[in-house]
């Protein structure tokens, strides 16, 4: 069985997300990267031959790559004023992501790409919009 580390595993492809570790070529355990130029290591993957190796898997299992997770805060505030019995106008305040949270995409997942395992899109900052309405 080969080790990695310390550790004796079945799986030395694995990457370790709970800890940000994976398995080197030597079968040493390295940290993994966890920034947005790489937030999955290439070392683990490789492409199979689609001739020599046809319906053979490798041995990460599925779903175990995590995508960063999503912070968001919205909020809103208005206020009425009547202006006559029928007529009231409205003020609205509203903001998005109030927080101004970075919230990263998911990292690239085609292994041809030379992007693969990183980070190329963030949602949007903060957003704030104000409006009257005229209700009667």
């Amino acid at each position: 069985m080969p080790r990695c580390g310390r550790f004796r595993i079945r799986r030395p492809d694995h990457q370790f997300h709970e800890f940000h570790l994976s398995c080197g070529a030597d079968g040493a355990l390295q940290a993994g990267p966890h920034g947005a130029d790489q937030w999955v290591a290439r070392s683990p993957f490789r492409r199979l031959d689609p001739v020599t190796q046809a319906g053979q898997f490798g041995n990460e299992g599925r779903n175990t790559v995590r995508g960063p997770g999503i912070a968001n805060v919205d909020m809103s505030l208005l206020k009425s004023i009547p202006l006559d019995e029928r007529a009231r106008l409205q003020f609205r305040a509203e903001w998005f992501n109030i927080a101004n949270h970075a919230n990263f995409g998911l990292p690239d997942n085609d292994l041809a790409s030379p992007n693969f395992g990183r980070v190329l899109e963030a949602g949007p900052p903060r957003l704030m919009q104000f409006g009257l309405k005229l209700v009667f």
